[in-house]
């Protein structure tokens, strides 16, 4: 099927954005869709190397969300996933595609983030960037972006990218410690605290 580098359970907030998210498939309240204006001729197999790169890089944007024949929504870090990268037809407006991308479903359980390049000519084009705000938020979002330039950058200077792999198996369990830990300090804090 699919090659696993690591299953995880949902932070809180992700469980509550995939309870929305399996009520209602074609909800685009957590949608995000970034579009990045890009001056400049655009070498686009670079480019997709960079993304590629990124997705080396940060384990969890190798995630698909699973939900159907499981006790408990999981998300499945792949080593095999790569990035939908879609070329856009010039022919419609900008506004047309980003209509059209905006509206279309995103599926989680394969493909939570896609990116799509709309060329307007030979120096100008536009990267559109739609993810599920369950894998990526508006701030994560900025440190994408400019890991994708810098990547970008060195890609076309001849240069390897520094990777500097990214686990988000490791900040998980942090992130679970760190939470148990504050559990443990408030019960206590407040065991006397009369209701």
């Amino acid at each position: 099927m699919f090659q696993i580098d690591a299953v995880l359970p949902l932070k809180p907030l992700q469980r509550s954005m995939m309870y929305r998210y399996c009520s209602s498939e074609n909800l685009t309240a957590f949608y995000e869709l970034y579009v990045y204006h890009i001056n400049g001729e655009i070498d686009l197999s670079l480019l997709k190397l960079a993304i590629y790169h990124i997705d080396r890089n940060r384990d969890v944007m190798r995630s698909i969300f699973l939900w159907k024949n499981t006790k408990q929504f999981l998300q499945v870090i792949r080593s095999d996933k790569q990035t939908k990268f879609s070329m856009l037809d010039a022919s419609k407006t900008l506004d047309c595609w980003i209509q059209q991308i905006w509206c279309k479903h995103l599926d989680l359980s394969s493909s939570p983030y896609e990116v799509y390049w709309y060329p307007v000519n030979k120096n100008e084009s536009y990267l559109l960037v739609k993810t599920h705000h369950i894998l990526i938020d508006g701030w994560s979002q900025s440190i994408w972006a400019n890991e994708l330039m810098n990547f970008y950058h060195m890609l076309l200077q001849g240069e390897p990218p520094q990777i500097f792999v990214v686990e988000y198996e490791k900040y998980l369990a942090e992130y679970i410690k760190n939470t148990q830990k504050n559990k443990s300090y408030w019960r206590n804090k407040l065991l006397d605290f009369p209701i």
